[in-house]
């Protein structure tokens, strides 16, 4: 009493949906049938002329339940006067599974004759998809009153008698498109759709910005904390055919709510500005906030030779500066500023040099993006904290600077709006600031790894066979998890990964295999899946081929754990190289193409 799709299942032990099995099934009446006995039969016919009676006609059954829909395709599977195994004799069933296509979805209609069920069976109605995720099980499944659906309007939800109707594709996800917009041309933020609340799953958000003239755009990540799958871009010009600017992920973290590292700014010129953000179906995050700020860059800039890292800023004087956002001075500003009185050189009481005279400053509304310029002037490449009320001791100079209020894009702390009337500060009041100093000076990185300077910290990033903060740890394992780019198997005791197909003369023993599954028992089968925890040594009675680096009785249903797997296509890739050299030296030379991990 069942239909299975890309392998047969055969079996009465009779449960809802879904099933450890990983295939897709559709079950108008799944019970304990007997035709052994000479009694009923199952009849199937596949129809393909859209023009034909019976396609139009179930194109118009399914139009009045679900709007229109036109067939091009129908499978019409009958079961005859069947009998119940080991019932009477004289109690038999009828009733029919009609599949139609239209080349985006399908349905399934189930019908009944008015007298056709005459017996139970604990039958069960329904469907379900290969991966658990769209499944149905009728209300009266499994019950003494299943036979009513023939008879009960009740039972029916299509408002007929003996006739059901489901739609066995998944429905297109709801796209999330209330967010977006233009941007306005002088300044402003781009925020997550409910930021700072967490943002809608399936978003897809284009923000953009047109100047009349080429400008100077400068921005910055106030934060960025999406989930893993979710991504957000930038572009020089239109998303469709800009330049890539900056793009986050949240593959930069495994816990979707922590930040990706940020860096302070970026600076480009430009008549177009686009944001796009983009988030996956499944979770999502606190979301991220984005400054921008658009600048008049004046005739001068176009003649100011700046170095690489930095950009050109036309000030209100009609002259133009380099500023230099990530690397340090590009001129001879850091001589205006200094750090008194901390324990190292990243670290002290705030001196600016005003009139030839140093003075301190005031910490009277002093912040974390003052002291970012503070230390940018120093040559720094952002502050780890901004301290107040003499922290670093109390100066003796005069005090020069009061209520600084930095944008952040500014060369030097004395460029930021101040007021020069300190009258209401003493040197209790002395602001300071500690630096975030270059943490790859001492090559921490062991092994061949690469030190990456963050604010506060450095990561290292590590050659193939090493992991580890320090890249000090031997790892045997190939790189994997979100972070790679790897897909994952269905946490289930049955998941299976979805069918992998292989490259031409993909050979186990004498048989061409065409493709792979990967599945949570800690096996990797070809053809078809094969999910079995009773474990015994090859070969198996299954005419499978199978490779098995652990099959055992695997348990990632809990929660724990993860089956991660991605297939690498370019000889010249990281990866391949390593997997064609350690294969070499276990067996002579060999290059590899291809590779599943």
């Amino acid at each position: 009493g069942m239909i299975s799709f890309g392998n047969l299942y055969i079996s009465y032990l009779l449960r809802d949906f879904p099933l450890l099995s990983s295939l897709s099934m559709v079950a108008p009446f799944w019970s304990n049938v007997n035709v052994a006995s000479g009694v009923g039969n199952v009849y199937y016919q596949v129809y393909t002329d859209p023009q034909s009676s019976l396609i139009l006609r179930v194109s118009e059954e399914i139009s009045n339940f679900t709007g229109a829909f036109n067939a091009s395709w129908m499978l019409v599977a009958t079961w005859d006067r069947v009998q119940r195994y080991f019932g009477s004799f004289s109690q038999v069933n009828t009733y029919q599974a009609v599949l139609a296509v239209n080349g985006s979805h399908t349905y399934a209609m189930f019908n009944y004759k008015p007298d056709g069920l005459q017996w139970s069976g604990g039958a069960v109605i329904g469907y379900t998809s290969a991966d658990h995720q769209f499944f149905f099980n009728h209300p009266l499944s499994r019950s003494s009153s299943v036979v009513s659906v023939a008879t009960n309007l009740n039972s029916s939800n299509t408002g007929i008698v003996g006739k059901l109707i489901y739609r066995l594709s998944a429905p297109p996800p709801v796209v999330f498109r209330d967010c977006g917009g233009t941007l306005d041309p002088r300044q402003g933020f781009v925020m997550s759709p409910s930021y700072p609340d967490e943002y809608p799953d399936n978003a897809d958000c284009v923000w953009t910005m047109q100047l009349d003239e080429p400008q100077q755009i400068i921005f910055s990540f106030v934060r960025v904390a999406i989930a893993a799958g979710d991504i957000l871009s930038i572009y020089n010009g239109s998303v469709e055919n800009g330049t890539l600017l900056v793009s986050r992920s949240g593959f930069c973290s495994t816990n979707a709510t922590r930040e990706c590292p940020l860096d302070d700014f970026h600076a480009f010129i430009a008549t177009t500005f686009s944001v796009h953000f983009k988030s996956s179906f499944f979770g999502s995050s606190l979301g991220f906030n984005i400054t921008y700020e658009i600048q008049h860059i004046g005739s001068n800039c176009l003649f100011t030779p700046c170095p690489v890292g930095a950009y050109c800023l036309h000030n209100l004087a009609l002259n133009s500066s380099c500023v230099c956002p990530f690397v340090g001075p590009c001129d001879a500003a850091a001589a205006d500023v200094r750090l008194v009185g901390g324990r190292s050189a990243t670290e002290g009481r705030v001196e600016v040099l005003v009139d030839g005279m140093w003075g301190t400053v005031c910490h009277d509304f002093w912040s974390l993006t003052d002291a970012r310029v503070v230390c940018r002037q120093l040559g720094y490449p952002g502050a780890l904290s901004a301290r107040v009320s003499a922290f670093y001791g109390a100066g003796s100079h005069p005090i020069v600077m009061d209520d600084v209020a930095c944008r952040g894009y500014e060369r030097r702390l004395q460029d930021c709006l101040f007021d020069a009337d300190t009258t209401d500060c003493d040197h209790y009041d002395d602001a300071g600031v500690f630096c975030d100093g270059d943490d790859c000076v001492s090559s921490p990185c062991q092994n061949g790894g690469t030190c990456v300077d963050r604010v506060g910290s450095f990561i290292c990033r590590c050659t193939a066979y090493y992991t580890g903060s320090l890249c000090s740890d031997f790892n045997s394992l190939y790189p994997y998890g979100l972070g790679q780019g790897d897909s994952t198997v269905r946490r289930s005791r049955s998941g299976v990964s979805f069918p992998i197909p292989l490259p031409d003369c993909f050979v186990v023993g004498r048989n061409v295999e065409t493709r792979a599954y990967v599945m949570t028992n800690g096996m990797i089968s070809f053809g078809n899946p094969y999910i079995s925890y009773y474990f015994r040594a090859f070969p198996l009675s299954s005419s499978l081929s199978m490779v098995a680096p652990f099959w055992s009785n695997v348990n990632v249903a809990s929660g724990v754990g993860n089956v991660y797997y991605q297939v690498y296509t370019d000889p010249q890739s990281s990866l391949i190289l390593r997997v064609s050299e350690e294969i070499s030296n276990f067996t002579g030379a060999f290059n590899a193409s291809w590779m599943l991990v």
